[in-house]
Parts: C-alpha cells; structure tokens; sequence
C-alpha cells in the first residue's frame, strides 16, 4: 500500500511515521493479513486470534475457563448491541480484556502510544483519557506490530519488553528512530547536498536484466557453461557449427559480463564516497527472475513511493 501525504505528528496518527516513510512496506509484511483477521473481530475466537497477534503467541479461545468465555461473550453482545465503532476501551478495561485471555498486562505508556495515539511524554496531554474504539483495536495492532519488527524484528520479545516499561521516556527511547516526526526528518534531507558522485542518472545505471551479472553465484554459471562446452567439444559426433555458436554467445556474455561488472565497481566507489547513506539494499538472488524481480521491486519503492524525498540517499549493490 502506498503511505499516504499525512504529515501530523507520530502520536496523531495510526500510521508509523520514520525518517524515510517505509512504513507502508512494513506493515504491509506484518499485517493482519498473517493471522486471518481483517474485519472487527466478531467472535470469542477471532478476538482471541486479535490479541494473540499483538502478544506474539497463538491465544486458544478453547483452552479459557467458562467464566472468562461468558464475560468475553458478553462484551462481544454489548459491543453488537451498541456498534462497534461507540465501544470505547479505556486503559483499565483493555488490560481486563487482556487478562481474560490470559495474557500480560500493559503498562500505561504502551497503552498511549499504539491505542491511545497519544504522545506518552507530552504533558499537554498527559491528563487527557485516552481510549480506543473496539473498531480501532486492529490498528492499534497494527500499529504496534509495525513498531515491533523494526525495533526488535520479533513480536513476542517486543510485546513483553515495551508492555513492561512504566517510565514513558524510556519507553519512547525503545522506538527510536522509528517514532521521530517524519515531517522534521524529510524537511532536513530535503536541505542536503546533492552527493558529489551521484548513482542514478549516470551511464554506470545497470538494467534489469544485467544485475544478474553482478551475482557471484549467477554469474559462476557462465564458467560452469564454459566448462560444459569445452567436454562436449572432446566428444566426437557433435556438431562443430552448433558448438561454435554456444562458445561465440558464451564470449558475447563474458564480455558484457566484465562490462556490467565494471559498471558495479564505479558505483561501489561511488557509494563509499559518501560520508553518509539512509538505506543499503542487501539481497539474495540465484535465479535471473529473482534479479529482476528484485531490481523492479526496489525501483518501485524509491520512484513511487519516496519519490516525493529525492535526495534521500540509498545504495543496491546489484
């Protein structure tokens, strides 16, 4: 999903806010979309389902006592009755809730910053009440979830880490620099300096198609083939004229090899020029579809998506 233009600050938003606005792709990678909730959860299961994807463990709704299912139940009515979207879950109740199905309870600042989308450390607010719709309860999650990957990169040791801290300013350290203003951040790579070598624009741009030959493993294959060739050649009864096209190809391909490769070295010197860099694309590809694939994704990301943050610097060594 493409981030949108909101440029409120990051307690005033559902959204993540970072310097470099890639939170759509994240949260696109962790959403909701794993567990199977993408409606307001309707049943005691899919609640359960809900909660478990924020405690980062699977929550069995069969394995809750009888008293804890009738409660959990009867809110669900009271919430069928009223609508989803006037349920209002303050601080308290959420941690009930949590409690019901056997899970952690959060601290206050937790609580502020992904479902109250409050700035836990801004005192302006601090005597506000802050609550979440039951509606809202999936995108809290998300939230949170979004948070959890970039600052931790595992849901279970995140919830239990940030649920626990009761200081706010330490709690909001935690996030760091996920949860600075994106506004101020964009605002200040907008006043940079175009780097002295820049990467794109240039005659060293490599296609799609020729990133492949930037690959040690992928571009070994040409060796392998050469080799092949060479044994095939040893062999009576092969035809010389088909053998004597492979190895032409073969040379026109070791040929834009080393050309290609060139091309990489420049922009490797390039990028080690630069007394700084937001993002280094690291990648794992074998097969050509992988390279291009790869190649189209990440162009996709930085002319569509950051196209509005041109000088924000980022290096793809293939």
């Amino acid at each position: 999903m493409k981030p949108g233009l909101n440029r409120l600050p990051f307690w005033k938003t559902r959204r993540i806010h970072t310097p470099w606005r890639i939170e759509g792709i994240v949260l696109s990678s962790v959403s909701l979309a794993g567990g199977g909730i993408m409606t307001v959860p309707k049943s005691t299961e899919e609640l359960a389902m809900l909660l478990g994807l924020l405690c980062g463990q699977v929550i069995r709704a069969d394995e809750l006592s009888s008293e804890a299912r009738l409660s959990i139940e009867s809110f669900l009515r009271r919430v069928r009755s009223n609508g989803d979207a006037r349920i209002r879950i303050r601080y308290e109740e959420f941690n009930e809730l949590l409690l019901l199905f056997n899970q952690y309870r959060v601290e206050r600042p937790f609580f502020d910053f992904f479902f109250g989308l409050r700035d836990p450390i801004n005192r302006k607010t601090a005597a506000q009440t802050a609550f979440v719709t039951f509606r809202g309860l999936k995108n809290g999650v998300k939230h949170f979830r979004g948070f959890a990957m970039l600052c931790f990169g595992n849901f279970l040791f995140a919830f239990r880490r940030l649920s626990e801290e009761k200081n706010a300013e330490r709690f909001v350290r935690f996030l760091e620099p996920w949860n600075r203003d994106s506004k101020k951040e964009e605002k200040e790579i907008g006043q940079r300096q175009d780097p002295l070598l820049p990467l794109t624009g240039t005659a060293d741009e490599i296609a799609s198609n020729k990133t492949w030959f930037l690959g040690y493993l992928s571009a070994d294959s040409l060796k392998t083939d050469a080799q092949t060739l060479e044994r095939l050649s040893e062999r009576p009864g092969k035809s010389a004229k088909t053998l004597e096209r492979a190895l032409s190809k073969l040379s026109g391909l070791n040929s834009e090899l080393q050309y290609e490769r060139d091309k990489g070295k420049r922009n490797s010197v390039k990028y080690l020029t630069w007394d700084y860099l937001d993002i280094y694309v690291a990648t794992s590809m074998r097969q050509l579809w992988e390279f291009e694939e790869t190649y189209n994704f990440i162009k996709k990301v930085f002319t569509d998506h950051l196209s509005d943050i041109p000088k924000i610097r980022w290096f793809d060594p293939t």
